[in-house]
């Protein structure tokens, strides 16, 4: 749905929680088909986003929002065509932030 929805030259960013989980086979039971073009990135080695998964610590939500953004940012940069980006886990929600990214 994604994909329909940006220009046909663009790309779509996954942002996952755990990058290092994704499968071509998991992206395909999803709709993401090879023929959809993708940039995938994870949050694996973000330190609040680490410290919330693996239960340590307290969560402060600016530093975690600040870590989403740059990660977010990043895939931007490295890849302008990206015309869009999922959120693939439920401990990102939707930010003010993200829509500077650009």
């Amino acid at each position: 749905m994604i994909h329909m929805a940006i220009k046909p030259n663009q790309k779509v960013g996954l942002l996952f929680g755990i990058g290092a989980n994704v499968t071509r086979d998991m992206l395909e039971a999803c709709g993401v088909t090879p023929d959809i073009p993708t940039v995938i990135m994870g949050m694996d080695d973000q330190p609040e986003f680490q410290n919330m998964v693996e239960g340590k610590g307290y969560l402060t939500f600016g530093r975690l929002e600040q870590q989403i953004v740059q990660r977010a940012q990043e895939m931007v940069m490295k890849n302008p065509d990206v015309g869009a980006i999922l959120l693939e886990c439920s401990d990102m929600p939707p930010s003010h932030g993200l829509s500077n990214v650009r």
